[in-house]
C-alpha cells in the first residue's frame, strides 16, 4: 500500500488517473489521504506530492520514501534532511520551451486583442479592416522578465524573435546570460 498526499489540492481526475496507472502497472495500490486532515496522516505517508516540505515535515513524515514536486523549481525542501533519510525528490522540469510558448502565446493574444474579438464575432460584432484601437506591434517594444531562469530564458530568446528588447532581473546576473542571444 502506497499512501500519498497532496499538499496541495489536486485537480479532481488526477486520483482516478494515478490509481489506474499504479494498478495497470502493478506497482502497488494507491491511497489518496484527506488534504484536510494533513497534519493528522502525515506520519502515515510513504509520498507527497506538492508544498512546503521543511525539517519538521521530514521529522514527523516517518514512512515518507519519495517527494513529488509538480513544478519548477524545490526551493521549499529541506535538502539536508531528505539526504540523511534518502528520500527521493523529483520535480517538474524540461518544460521550460512549453511554458514560455504558452506565455508568448498570451502575450500575442493580449496585444492582438484576440479573446474580445473573437467574442464579438461570436455575438455577431465585426470591427471591420478599419477600427479606432490600432493594434499593438511587439515589434521595437521592450519585454520586462522577472527571474531569469530557464523559462525566462525561452521566453526571452521568443521576444527576440519578435524584435523586442529585453530587460530582466535574476538573482546571479553573471548566469545564463549567453543563452539569451538568438
Amino acid at each position: 500500500m502506497g499512501d500519498v498526499l497532496f499538499l496541495l489540492p489536486p485537480p479532481k481526475n488526477w486520483e482516478r488517473m494515478l490509481k489506474d496507472v499504479m494498478e495497470e502497472e502493478d506497482f502497488f495500490d494507491v491511497n489518496i489521504l484527506p488534504y484536510d486532515r494533513k497534519d493528522e496522516v502525515i506520519p502515515l505517508i510513504d509520498v507527497v506530492v506538492g508544498g512546503v516540505i521543511d525539517e519538521e515535515f521530514i521529522s514527523r513524515a516517518k514512512r515518507l520514501k519519495f517527494i513529488q514536486v509538480p513544478y519548477a523549481g524545490v526551493d521549499n525542501i529541506d535538502f539536508k534532511k531528505i539526504k540523511e533519510r534518502n528520500i527521493v525528490v523529483a520535480n517538474a522540469h524540461e518544460n521550460a520551451i512549453t511554458v514560455a510558448e504558452h506565455g508568448f502565446t498570451l502575450l500575442l493574444s493580449l496585444v492582438k486583442k484576440i479573446v474580445p474579438w473573437d467574442r464579438d464575432l461570436r455575438y455577431g460584432i465585426w470591427h471591420g479592416w478599419v477600427n479606432k484601437e490600432p493594434l499593438v506591434e511587439v515589434y521595437g517594444k521592450t519585454l520586462g522578465i522577472i527571474g531569469l531562469g530557464s523559462i525566462g530564458i525561452e521566453m526571452a530568446k521568443r521576444a527576440k524573435c519578435f524584435g523586442m528588447k529585453v530587460i530582466a532581473t535574476k538573482r546571479h546576473p553573471e548566469r545564463n546570460l549567453d543563452k539569451i542571444s538568438a
